[in-house]
């Protein structure tokens, strides 16, 4: 599992109000700031902040990308940290570091943990980077304007995850029922997806390859319509899932159904990947294949140059196990 974030400041006036903000969704970020602060102080704050956000959640064995827009921070957390801390916080001109608190609680934040740091471009359309960038804007208006900032929900479904995992009871053992109700659901969501958007393309692609059993693999093809229109139009997806779930967003997040439903207690919309598609935009089926008793299904969603790749592994009742959104760049090459 790789989580991928975005960490940025902000500065009115350098020094100035300050805000600080680090993004993966728009279910999981923070923001923070001061009344009178530096834009590289707000760039390292993001950094401190979002490491010990994913620490605090019980992620630190995770993989962490980080995207930065800031030389100075990327240098500082990657390059200059060592030297400095080598020297007794010193830099080469025997000059004490500057922000030292935040680099000494950086330094700590990193020890025995897989952190990447990327530099992107600001202002650029890196979908993250902005949305982190905003955030950390808004902070320091409000500190400008007198008023308190406002704050993210954090990784708030992470810190649930060890307990609903041991909490998680086995699948259900009435596979015929299951099946049936599984069976009702996909039929119910992709018939109210299709009457209220217009797609008209909701069952599968009749020439789409598949293996198996074609009664079994006709199924799996309508299940995984279900599921995904489920997931980005608000239905009910609940009974799709099976108890073991997982799903890998468009983001790099790895969730559970405990996770989805702590992050949408009404059964709302899930935000899965980066550009959301809009509901009217196409369901393409590729292809259907068997597993050795299992089934994994591949459609592409979305249309011109936002479009995701939806692949999900079913058992035979009906049930997803697993689900992954890629994101594909024009092309039809999924990014990376």
């Amino acid at each position: 599992m790789t989580i991928i974030a975005a960490a940025d400041g902000s500065s009115l006036g350098n020094p100035g109000p300050s805000g600080w903000a680090w993004y993966v969704d728009e279910t999981c970020w923070d923001a923070g700031g001061w009344e009178t602060g530096t834009n590289n102080m707000g760039e390292l704050e993001a950094i401190r902040q979002l490491l010990a956000a994913t620490r605090k959640a019980g992620l630190s064995d995770e993989k962490l990308r980080i995207y930065l827009d800031s030389q100075y921070a990327l240098n500082a957390a990657t390059k200059w940290i060592h030297a400095w801390k080598k020297n007794g916080w010193l830099t080469a001109q025997k000059k004490p570091v500057a922000n030292r608190e935040i680099v000494e609680a950086i330094d700590q934040e990193l020890q025995g943990r897989d952190i990447e740091f990327q530099w992107v471009r600001g202002h650029t359309g890196h979908a993250l980077n902005e949305a982190a960038d905003d955030a950390a804007r808004r902070s320091a208006l409000a500190y400008k304007e007198g008023k308190k900032p406002p704050a993210g929900p954090g990784f708030t479904f992470a810190a649930k995850m060890p307990d609903a995992r041991a909490a998680r009871a086995d699948p259900p053992t009435n596979n015929a029922k299951t099946a049936e109700t599984v069976e009702t659901a996909a039929t119910a969501v992709a018939a109210a997806v299709t009457e209220a958007s217009g797609v008209e393309d909701c069952a599968p692609v009749a020439a789409a390859p598949s293996t198996g059993d074609s009664a079994t693999s006709a199924q799996a093809q309508k299940w995984a319509v279900a599921l995904i229109t489920a997931f980005r139009d608000g239905q009910d997806w609940h009974q799709l899932l099976g108890a073991e779930f997982r799903l890998v967003s468009g983001y790099g997040q790895v969730l559970y159904e405990d996770d989805l439903r702590s992050g949408t207690p009404t059964g709302g919309a899930v935000p899965l990947t980066v550009g959301q598609v809009d509901p009217r935009v196409q369901i393409s089926q590729i292809a259907t294949l068997s597993l050795g008793g299992n089934y994994l299904t591949s459609f592409r969603v979305g249309g011109g140059g936002k479009q995701d790749l939806h692949s999900t592994i079913w058992d035979r009742q009906g049930r997803a196990l697993f689900h992954q959104i890629t994101p594909v760049i024009a092309g039809g090459t999924a990014a990376a």
